[in-house]
Order: C-alpha cells, then structure tokens, then sequence
C-alpha cells in the first residue's frame, strides 16, 4: 500500500518540531506498533491526552465546526464535542450554544516509499534547520529511524507509518488518516474502521499525575475505574467521568494516610449497582438499605458537598468507595485525628478557613491539613435536614449496635474533632481513604 505523509521539520532544543503533519496510516505515539483497531494509539501510564482548550468565546468564534470535533472549555471546565447542529457537553450531556475559526493550511513536505521531499527552509532549499543551519537539504532516503536532535533509535519514519516515542512538537493542522484535515480542528483522525486509544492507565497511576502536575482537559482512560474501565477527564480539581461524576477524589496526604479532599459524590455502588436516591422524607425515615440524598433536596448543594448517605450504603457488600479506596473506620479517623495534635485542635487542621462556608465564628480554621472540610451538615433519622453551616459530619464504617454506625463531627464554634455515634438511618457525607 502506498502511504503519504506530508510535514515541514525543523529540530529545535533537542525535540521534534513540525509545521503541519498528515499521515494516512496508523500512528502510535509511545508505542511503536499501535494497536490493530486504532488509527491513533497514544499510549502512556503517567501522561494523559490534552484536547484543545478554550473559552466558550473562542469556541464559538470556530467557523463551520466540524460534526465529532472535540474540545475541552476552559469556561465551563468541560469536555465537549460538536454535533450537527450544536455543542454538547460529554460531562452533562447537555446541548451548550453553538460557534468555531479556520485554520491555515500548513507548509508541507512529503515521504513516499521512504523518501523525505522537504519543503524549502529558507525559500530557496528544503531542509531540517537548528540554529539556521541546515542539516539535510534536499531528499533525503531513510530505513528504519533517523538519528538528529529530537529523533532517536526508537522515533522513526518508515513507511509503515510515523511512531513517535519522545517529544514530538507539531504546530499547524495535524491529519491522521486524512491527507485535508478540516479547516475547524487542529488534529483530525479519520477513519471508518479504527477508533482513537487515548493513554490508557490505572487509577493509581493517574492519580500520580494529579498530584504532580495534571493540566484541566487532560484526557485518559481509566483501566480499573468504573465497572470495566472508563474515559475520564480532569477539570482542574477531580476527575470526572463521561456521565459528569466524579470517579475518584483529588487526593492529599496527611501524616501516613492519603485522603480524598473532597466528599464523595456518587450514585453507584462499585460493581455499578445503582444507590436508591431517596426525597420523601417518610420513605428515608424506613428505610434500612442503602440510599442517598442531596441536602434540602437541592442538586446545587451536591455539587459543593457531595452527597449525603445513609450508614447502609456505607456497609453495602458491594463498596461504596471507588477501588483501590476505602471508607475509614474509627481506627482510620484516630490516626487522623492524632496525627493533626488530637482533638481539641484537629477539627480546626480540617475545617476550610473563613465564614463564606460555615458560620461565624468558625473557630480555630486554618485547614493546614488540606482536608478541606465544609459545613455539609445531615439529614436525620425522620428525613429531615439540619440546616448547612454550623457542622460537617463523615460516617465511620465503624458500627456501635445493630442500629447505630459512628462518624466524626466538626462544628463552626469548636476547633475540636469528635468520634460519635447516632442512628444508621442519618445521611451524612463520605470521605474516603486510599488503600
């Protein structure tokens, strides 16, 4: 089969630099051979896919989107993709307004049958540049690989397609498997029988990236989150999944333990076994299977603090926390608590600072130990909700009798932290702990 590739190279600081790039071929980046079904395979365990970000302004300032075209808001720290007539976002699956810009057509040179035809680099001779000097001018003939700066043994350029494995800098429209890339995307992958492998990695690892360094529309796939696996995308605070819930927390250490920071938010046990969402304060009140509830009712105080549970979703076999997580016992919440200095001074350690959340006067607040508490506050045993701000409260996985469950508790006037017991038919938030 012959194979086109078309791009104008220029190698600068050691990494590849190309201006504009098609290829019709499969590509891998970070592997070598990509996998059968993918036109582009990009595979890493510590990096993730990053679409094109942008405000929803510059997104609607895209003339003639493209039908599947992908991108990430900034405005609304989204994932979202255009339709045949509008923008949908992935997260919430809810149409947004419409927009999209031209792009130019980039300066192009070709390979066929191994060999490089560059475009001129100086307007009289093509060739690779570094510092004005030109390396290779002209056609040049390459087998396997091609040693310069940013190429290596393992970056090559064959007829096979182009395999990259390094830093690979590409400024202009990029076309895989299409030799016109549409004027509306930056990169288009076309084809009719292969999909796009985003990096594929485990929780773990990509939790690693989070606390590193992860960018807002970064883009993976999460090999052991969900049932079998999920596309997830970072929006600058968690990782959120294509049906808008958080997968698993952002994470913070405190002392020896890694704790989520912030309260969990899910509507499915481990397994995917839906929670039974529960309003009517009668039916709460009689309930002793799992169930879950937004305070007063209202979704807008989900998104804030989480969803309140009742102990029996806490204990259910089939695992409330995400894996690789658990929900702290008393014995978890005691390290915590001595840890931050003991009682007396620990709840203050975990409390967001200020009254924008919690009442006045929100006692001793620091959160020096990042756990970012907030005043959720609980539903009680008869369905009804104690108002939010004055306290925050987080089951224990611990049980007391038959009938009671423990947790902890956090108050606006006290800079204490407390381990108390009540009723398995309250609804209070969740934290959870790593493995």
């Amino acid at each position: 089969m012959k194979i086109k590739k078309t791009m104008l190279i220029s190698v600068l600081c050691g990494g590849l630099f190309i201006l504009g790039f098609t290829v019709q071929a499969q590509v891998g980046i970070g592997i070598m051979t990509a996998d059968p079904s993918a036109q582009l395979d990009v595979t890493s365990t510590s990096k993730g896919f990053l679409p094109p970000r942008m405000t929803t302004t510059e997104r609607d300032a895209i003339s003639s989107p493209a039908t599947g075209l992908v991108i990430f808001n900034t405005t609304t720290n989204s994932l979202e993709y255009r339709s045949s007539t509008d923008w949908v976002m992935l997260t919430t699956v809810t149409p947004t307004s419409m927009g999209a810009i031209g792009a130019a057509t980039p300066n192009r040179a070709t390979i066929t049958a191994g060999v490089l035809s560059l475009a001129p680099a100086d307007g009289t001779n093509g060739g690779i540049v570094t510092n004005a000097a030109q390396i290779f001018a002209g056609k040049k003939t390459f087998a396997d690989s091609a040693v310069a700066k940013g190429f290596s043994a393992t970056d090559s350029i064959t007829t096979n397609g182009f395999r990259a494995t390094g830093n690979t800098i590409l400024s202009g429209t990029v076309g895989v498997g299409t030799a016109t890339p549409l004027a509306s995307a930056v990169l288009e992958v076309k084809s009719t029988t292969q999909g796009f492998l985003p990096p594929r990695m485990t929780q773990t690892q990509r939790d690693l990236i989070a606390v590193t360094a992860a960018s807002a529309g970064l883009t993976i796939w999460c090999t052991n989150c969900g049932v079998s696996g999920e596309l997830e995308v970072y929006d600058g605070v968690t990782w959120t999944n294509m049906m808008g819930t958080s997968s698993a927390p952002v994470l913070i250490k405190i002392g020896t333990q890694v704790w989520s920071n912030k309260n969990l938010d899910v509507s499915t046990y481990r397994n995917g076994d839906p929670i039974t969402y529960v309003s009517d304060p009668t039916v709460w009140a009689g309930l002793t299977t799992g169930a879950w509830c937004y305070h007063n009712n209202n979704p807008a105080n989900g998104a804030l603090y989480g969803k309140l549970y009742n102990w029996y979703a806490v204990n259910d076999s089939r695992g409330l926390a995400p894996a690789g997580y658990h929900l702290p016992t008393d014995a978890d919440f005691t390290t915590l608590i001595t840890t931050l200095g003991g009682t007396a001074v620990a709840g203050g350690k975990m409390k967001l600072a200020g009254t924008t959340w919690w009442t006045t006067p929100n006692t001793g607040a620091d959160n020096s130990s990042g756990f970012g508490g907030l005043p959720g506050s609980w539903r009680n045993y008869q369905g009804q909700y104690v108002a939010i701000g004055g306290e925050g409260v987080w089951w224990s996985a611990t049980e007391i009798i038959i009938t009671q469950g423990r947790f902890i508790r956090l108050a606006s006037n006290s800079a204490t932290c407390n381990i108390a017991g009540n009723g398995k038919n309250d609804g209070r938030s969740v934290r959870c702990l790593r493995d």
